[in-house]
């Protein structure tokens, strides 16, 4: 799970009963790239679409574990390069 915040706390708002929601970027978050950011399109009902900004506050080892799939796997492929 990756948690977001709205860079706007109005946009919480403008996301309506039956809307479909998808991220962009968060490749770039996962591959490393320490300014990246997540936009999230929202598509509402009436096919109307629109983005909205967001923002984390995972730390450098919160991202490795949402990389690697969770703590305890980042764990055990550190442990496997003793």
């Amino acid at each position: 799970m990756l948690p977001l915040w709205f860079a706007d706390k109005d946009d919480y708002g403008r996301i309506g009963s039956g809307a479909v929601v998808e991220t962009i970027g968060v490749h770039d978050l996962l591959s490393g790239r320490p300014d990246a950011t997540v936009r999230v399109k929202v598509t509402t009902r009436a096919g109307e679409s629109l983005e909205i900004a967001t923002k984390h506050t995972m730390s450098s080892d919160q991202l490795k574990w949402l990389r690697a799939g969770s703590a305890l796997n980042y764990i055990r492929s550190q442990l496997g390069k003793r």
